[in-house]
């Protein structure tokens, strides 16, 4: 018969004290890498997630802005033809008294109040009507990019 005996060695089976402290070390490096690592991607994300929320923001703001330019384009489109109109009743009677289209214009500044100003020039490019118009000294603005092409087509509608 065989018997099989296990001698343990007691000096085996302690670790000596700087063993035990560089494996406490490492230990403990490990840990703090892994809460690091925690710590960077939970900022990586929270910082995608702001980013997509900016962007977010970003496109909802361009959205209300440029409904709020377009509504204020419309608005002066339309008090611009409603002036156009009564210039050419006007001219159609034969006459246009200053006082009275400069009233005109003026009423029809009052409704918009994006507007600083609401003047009207003659054929040639001198400004004939609005509010503070005086009769001397007129301001040409024929020379203008917006003048030269509304001389050029009468259709062509409101340039900016």
């Amino acid at each position: 018969m065989i018997y099989l005996t296990y001698i343990s060695n007691a000096s085996d089976t302690t670790v000596s004290k700087p063993v035990f402290i560089r494996r406490l070390v490492a230990g403990v490096i490990l840990i703090n890498l892994f809460v690091v690592s925690i710590i960077c991607y939970s900022l990586y994300e929270y910082r995608v997630q702001q980013l997509k929320l900016a962007e977010i923001t970003t496109q909802n703001l361009s959205l209300v802005l440029e409904q709020n330019i377009g509504n204020s384009i419309a608005k002066l489109d339309l008090i611009l033809l409603t002036a156009k109109d009564e210039n050419e009743k006007h001219l159609a009677d034969g006459s246009i008294g200053q006082q009275q289209m400069n009233s005109f214009l003026s009423k029809q500044l009052s409704r918009l109040l994006e507007l600083d100003g609401l003047r009207m020039a003659d054929a040639h490019g001198v400004i004939a009507y609005g509010v503070d118009v005086r009769s001397a000294p007129r301001i040409f603005i024929g020379d203008r990019e917006y003048f030269k092409k509304h001389r050029e087509s009468a259709d062509a509608g409101l340039i900016i």
